[in-house]
């Protein structure tokens, strides 16, 4: 609230987008919370690893395209921080989380359309493995451990990129927001509107 206070007062002023910013984190966490609810097995060791499937990359996506970029970097560091809390105060998490949300901003930062943001899960795929991979050899974690953790790794690069992508229509419907994806779509020429407008008006057509 500080931040936003001091950075994004305009944000005060518009209250679909303040209240769609606080529903999306909301909504990250509660799946975040879910998905560490997971049991990956009887091993302490292996079990605990799940936190690196956790999808913050989808929040920060969501906010970025419908909200923020730069808000959305800030609230990703904060959500990275609880996903790490929450974990035992376990700063792999944590860490994992913010790569992974910061690749999804960054890749959806020139979005143009829909099929971008599969192209947006390599990107967060790519981040999360070598954050991963390097953590595994900082911590001694073992082969097994390393091999479970690039697995949920790339696991929650397309977990991130299919709740964006299912969800964005719902939030974009529902708070009345037109993305550069939306403005993309209604502009194209094959809509049954511009179609019909070709045949029966061409010349404001091509106006």
């Amino acid at each position: 609230m500080i931040y936003i206070h001091l950075y994004r007062q305009e944000l005060f002023e518009d209250e679909a987008a303040f209240f769609l910013t606080g529903i999306l984190v909301i909504c990250t966490l509660l799946i975040a919370k879910a998905v560490t609810a997971i049991n990956l097995g009887p091993s302490t060791e292996v079990s605990i690893l799940v936190a690196y499937m956790v999808p913050i990359a989808a929040g920060s996506m969501l906010i970025a395209i419908l909200v923020d970029e730069k808000l959305s970097m800030f609230i990703t560091a904060l959500m990275a921080a609880l996903v790490g809390i929450t974990n035992g105060f376990e700063l792999q998490f944590a860490f994992v989380a913010l790569i992974g949300g910061m690749a999804g901003i960054y890749s959806v930062s020139k979005l143009s359309q829909r099929s971008d943001l599969v192209k947006a899960s390599i990107y967060i795929i790519a981040a999360n493995v070598l954050s991963i991979f390097a953590l595994g050899l900082m911590l001694n974690y073992s082969l097994t451990m390393i091999s479970v953790a690039l697995t949920l790794g790339i696991i929650n690069g397309v977990l991130s990129s299919v709740l964006t992508i299912g969800s964005l229509p719902f939030w974009e419907t529902a708070f009345g927001i037109t993305t550069s994806v939306k403005l993309l779509e209604l502009s194209n020429p094959n809509h049954p509107l511009l179609r019909r407008l070709l045949l029966e008006a061409p010349g404001t057509y091509h106006h």
